[in-house]
């Protein structure tokens, strides 16, 4: 499901659903929406797919990808394809008690002890997953790639020759009891602008009364 605020009257909206169904909804400023999306839209185990949303519009508007799956609500700001970027970072994994830990459990043949996951929506390209164990393959249009995100892997970082959108992702991480949840987050563009951080005193050893900057 989606969900898409209209910030101007008749703002005209263009929903292309691969090649299942094509919609052209309308809104007026404020109006929020949410539409539910063709069930063939869903990606499996496959590592690549060419079943993406598509969503034009005349005017500026916010987009916002709702996945709810039995108690899990997961939302996530869409970047417009003006904004994304041709370099990703990678985080660590999360440690997650019978998910993730302890490694040797970890497997792709269970959901809930699987490993996380690289979604990278691509509109045309040549794109690198880079770490201990690199990976390189090229896309179509409006392909999806997923890629196991694996500790020996040691993934890092993900490039392309031209902006893509990356995902982090997983479909059912043990949160409580055998109850698991889905997982995923759109990953911000990599930034070579310098950032500043303040960090507390108590988090340097031996140095009570001083803040540390970084550059």
């Amino acid at each position: 499901m989606v969900q898409i605020t209209a910030l101007y009257d008749n703002t005209k909206i263009t929903m292309k659903q691969h090649s299942f169904t094509t919609s052209e909804p309308s809104q007026n400023k404020g109006d929020s929406k949410n539409y539910i999306l063709d069930a063939r839209m869903e990606i499996f185990r496959g590592e690549t797919s060419d079943r993406t949303l598509q969503i034009h519009s005349d005017k500026s508007i916010p987009v916002h990808a709702i996945n709810l799956k039995s108690s899990s609500l997961q939302t996530a700001l869409v970047l417009p394809i003006d904004k994304l970027s041709s370099e990703y970072l990678i985080p660590p994994v999360p440690e997650i008690q019978r998910t993730t830990l302890p490694a040797e459990i970890v497997t792709t043949d269970v959901t809930e002890r699987s490993p996380f996951k690289l979604v990278i929506v691509n509109m045309e390209n040549k794109v690198n997953v880079e770490g201990s164990v690199p990976e390189t393959f090229s896309l179509r249009p409006y392909q999806v790639q997923q890629i196991w995100v694996k500790t020996e892997k040691n993934l890092r970082k993900v490039t392309a020759q031209h902006p893509v959108a990356v995902l982090f992702v997983h479909s059912c991480a043990i949160y409580h009891s055998c109850t698991c949840g889905q997982l995923f987050t759109s990953l911000p563009p990599a930034q070579s602008d310098e950032l500043q951080y303040y960090v507390p005193p108590f988090l340097a050893n031996d140095a009570e009364k001083k803040s540390f900057l970084l550059l």
